[in-house]
């Protein structure tokens, strides 16, 4: 099963009230959902998930960006890391009950890299607003997809972690990678904005288009 991914975007403007909401309307369709709220302070990440978790939604769906320790207070079992994270060698010494994921920009890290992690982003793959570095663009991610291919059937390094997709992806860009990704993570297309909140109907329709392109046969 191709899994999606839902990332938060991070905007202290919005009331954590709509935030919540918005996640509880697409927590149906998505696997995961990453709480990158990187400007936050320790008690305001634990109070949003406090107030996450009240709404019923399910523990193990939820990833925290970098903040292993608050994941760990929590008991959720997914950290996200990034460039500028600790080492995996040392964060699992730290959380050996925990599976971190990766965020990687070549196939040359991906190679390296993706076994050591429960899963790796690689992106962004398509122009987004997001960013304002170049996007990779397709052909990267093919090679990184034909990469882990060969080293799984070499067994070198052991099982690969799920292949991730991130940048830029939307129910018109989708269709295009599904059969180079375990999965998708999506922010701005299920985080949609409209004046100056979330758009939680737009946000739910959203999720649910791209979980059933998800569950067509090509993905």
């Amino acid at each position: 099963m191709t899994l999606l991914h839902a990332v938060t975007r991070d905007i202290p403007t919005i009331p954590d009230e709509n935030l919540v909401s918005m996640i509880e309307a697409i927590t149906p369709y998505v696997d995961y959902i990453q709480l990158r709220e990187k400007s936050r302070s320790s008690k305001s990440l634990g109070l949003l998930i406090e107030r996450i978790l009240v709404r019923g939604i399910p523990l193990e769906k939820l990833i925290i960006n970098d903040r292993a320790d608050i994941a760990q207070a929590f008991g959720i079992s997914r950290t996200h890391l990034t460039e500028q994270s600790l080492s995996i060698a040392r964060m699992q010494d730290a959380f050996p009950e925990m599976k971190f994921g990766r965020s990687f920009h070549t196939v040359t890290a991906v190679e390296r890299n993706l076994s050591h992690y429960d899963y790796g982003y690689l992106g962004h793959i398509f122009r987004t607003s997001e960013k304002q570095y170049p996007a990779l663009g397709i052909e990267p991610l093919i090679a990184a997809f034909h990469a882990r291919k060969r080293i799984e059937a070499q067994e070198v390094e052991g099982p690969q972690g799920q292949l991730i997709a991130i940048g830029g992806i939307d129910v018109d860009t989708l269709p295009a990678i599904c059969d180079y990704i375990d999965g998708a993570a999506v922010m701005s297309a299920l985080f949609p904005v409209a004046n100056h909140l979330f758009d939680i109907e737009r946000g739910r329709l959203k999720a649910q288009a791209l979980r059933a392109i998800l569950e067509r046969s090509s993905c």
